[in-house]
């Protein structure tokens, strides 16, 4: 298995580079342009959906073994009871909808100091370890 691990503020101006990694890992590991696509979409919507307040930063880890991707989003509350607002008529909710429909499997777990989402993402086409 392969991990990456990225964090980054908590700060819309960041979303490009998550969806650029997410992509760039998908290319690697031979994911189609299609699943490469929902990565990008799902990743970045998960971003969004982690908790508003009192979160400084996110924390994305990218685990890649036998033909599949999972992504964790996990975002910290600094001592503060996290927001996650998923189910309201809003972005997070549409977000909801786009990383269910989007990824092979979602799952969240939300505690006094931190949310997380997990997603994973099979590919269509068998993994490479993308070395020449």
């Amino acid at each position: 298995m392969e991990t990456i691990y990225l964090k980054i503020p908590k700060d819309p101006q960041f979303m490009l580079a998550v969806r650029l990694l997410a992509a760039g890992i998908g290319n690697v590991y031979s994911f189609n342009s299609e699943d490469i696509e929902d990565l990008k979409v799902a990743v970045s919507e998960a971003c969004f959906c982690s908790p508003e307040e009192g979160t400084p930063s996110i924390e994305l880890t990218f685990f890649l073994e036998d033909g599949q991707m999972t992504v964790e989003v996990k975002g910290s509350a600094s001592g503060r009871k996290p927001v996650l607002t998923l189910g309201k008529p809003s972005q997070e909710s549409i977000g909801f909808l786009l990383m269910q429909n989007l990824m092979n499997s979602l799952e969240f777990k939300k505690d006094e100091t931190c949310s997380l989402i997990r997603m994973t993402k099979k590919a269509k086409t068998p993994m490479q370890s993308g070395k020449p």
